[in-house]
């Protein structure tokens, strides 16, 4: 068995009755460490901070959730953005850049280019996004954005009859699954589309990747949940793994390799078993602590336990978006997405995004945990981690957070 992700992100972007005077929108658009054991390698250190979103997104949600198990992706959430950018009109253009954190179109175009060519060939592991854009019959999308929508996130584009809503859904939910190997198939529903729709952006992520190094037990052990103590299945390691303690943080940061090693699952554990509401808070409020935390990991061999665990979150994003700083695209009487499709102003109505994500013990490396150690482990005094209490994780590849959430309940 493997170790699962699957996440899907669907933005809907829309409508608006009136049609669109070109000439007037131009005008209200104003510009503006051991080398045969370190399976504890991480290709990269720091998480990216670049704009609002990476910075506060991940955060913001799990406030409140504090309390229960919940998934997000951070950068399925950014993604769609900077398709939104190709199309906005100046105010609205440096509003997303601003959350994006590029100065200008053309560094956000350059960046997103990068980063999606480096996501695709990351070795050990498999990570496929995909894209596309469903527009309404009677729209025509402007061929600037098409060409660039494209060239820079690989969207394909599909005509869809929004007013028939049963169809629509069942067009978007068909493509989705498809795209997550089955594991997302209800994604909207014909609740969701309305008759006036006229585009909707579709991102999906889909991550599967077994441990570097598989766990070598499996055992049923306790787990203090906010609601008292459960048995659960826990998994067992004795390894070497990048670890520190932070004082600041009054935390246990924890780095779990994927074969490849250029993608990591980190474990963010609270000293206290109460601990996790705080230390998002904490995190909230001076962000960079935790990449200064980062830092200070070292290689140490450890004896580590941590639960198996499923997760499955749905996310209504228009707020979280809001408090990233999108209000022009959400809210207000003008348009500032007018460079998408021909005639029409359109507004971001909704956007939801859904997550899943699966934890177990075995990796393709786990019948090779008999050849870690030189000295009899009985001659050693190891530290040990026991993740048996409420914790924050992060999924991290070349600086950026695919996927954050808190476990309070492991069991499935």
């Amino acid at each position: 068995m493997r170790f699962y992700v699957f996440i899907c992100v669907f933005v809907a972007v829309m409508v608006s009755a009136k049609k669109k005077n070109k000439r007037e929108s131009s005008t209200s658009a104003e510009s503006g460490e051991g080398a045969n054991r370190d399976h504890g390698k991480s290709a990269d250190v720091n998480f990216n901070s670049k704009g609002t979103l990476r910075k506060k997104f991940a955060l913001e949600f799990l406030t409140s959730r504090s309390a229960n198990n919940a998934v997000c992706s951070p950068l399925s959430a950014l993604l769609p953005l900077g398709k939104l950018t190709l199309g906005a009109t100046n105010k609205g253009k440096n509003e997303l850049l601003k959350v994006i954190g590029e100065k200008n179109l053309n560094d956000m175009k350059r960046e997103f280019k990068i980063k999606l060519h480096d996501l695709k060939y990351l070795p050990g592991v498999t990570l496929d996004i995909a894209s596309i854009l469903y527009v309404a019959q009677d729209s025509r999308v402007r061929s600037k954005y098409r060409n660039e929508s494209e060239e820079v996130f690989h969207s394909a584009i599909d005509k869809v009859d929004f007013s028939q809503s049963i169809q629509a859904a069942n067009k978007i939910n068909t493509w989705v699954s498809m795209q997550t190997g089955g594991k997302i198939n209800l994604l909207v529903s014909p609740n969701d589309i309305k008759k006036d729709q006229k585009l909707v952006l579709v991102n999906t992520i889909y991550f599967s990747g077994q441990w570097d190094k598989g766990f070598d037990e499996v055992y049923t052990g306790e787990f203090f949940t906010p609601t008292g103590t459960r048995n659960v299945v826990m998994m067992y390691k004795t390894d070497f793994y990048r670890y520190t303690h932070d004082k600041t943080l009054n935390a246990k940061i924890i780095e779990i390799p994927y074969e490849g090693k250029e993608a990591s699952f980190v474990i963010v554990l609270p000293d206290t078993k109460d601990g996790l509401s705080i230390l998002i808070r904490q995190l909230k409020l001076a962000g960079n602590l935790f990449n200064t935390a980062f830092r200070n990991m070292k290689n140490s061999k450890l004896k580590l336990s941590m639960p198996k665990f499923k997760i499955e979150t749905q996310i209504n994003l228009l707020p979280l978006y809001n408090t990233m700083g999108l209000s022009k695209i959400i809210h207000g009487r003008i348009s500032y997405l007018t460079d998408i499709v021909d005639d029409d102003q359109l507004f971001l109505t909704f956007a939801i995004q859904k997550a899943v994500i699966e934890v177990n013990e075995k990796g393709a490396k786990a019948a090779a945990a008999s050849a870690i150690g030189v000295r009899p482990v009985s001659l050693l005094i190891l530290p040990e981690i026991h993740v048996n209490h409420p914790f924050l994780f992060y999924i991290k590849t070349k600086g950026e957070q695919l996927f954050a959430g808190v476990v309070n309940s492991p069991w499935t």
